[in-house]
């Protein structure tokens, strides 16, 4: 018997949004491939290489690394009226 297949096609234009319904916090990351050297549209965030296999030395795995290179884009952006992020924190 097979199993039964869910497809969902999302767009940015679609609406989500989950009401209060837990005391708990739900994660969601948009995860996306982008080919090395390829404009982000956020040119003040850190770029790097998470995989490759023409050259796996350019990889970053050093997370203390990739921590302190946002934590100096941030501060560098801090002040100048950029939006770093694309979210906001709702109280």
């Amino acid at each position: 018997m097979s199993r039964p297949v869910r497809l969902t096609n999302r767009d940015r234009r679609d609406l989500r949004r989950i009401g209060p319904t837990a005391d708990t916090v739900r994660w969601s990351m948009d995860l996306r491939y982008q080919e090395t050297g390829t404009p982000t549209g956020r040119p003040f965030h850190p770029d790097f290489v998470a995989r490759s296999r023409s050259n796996p030395a350019s990889e970053l795995r050093d997370y203390d690394e990739w921590c302190r290179r946002w934590v100096e884009s941030l501060a560098a952006v801090q002040g100048q009226g950029i939006k770093a992020h694309r979210w906001e924190v709702v109280q």
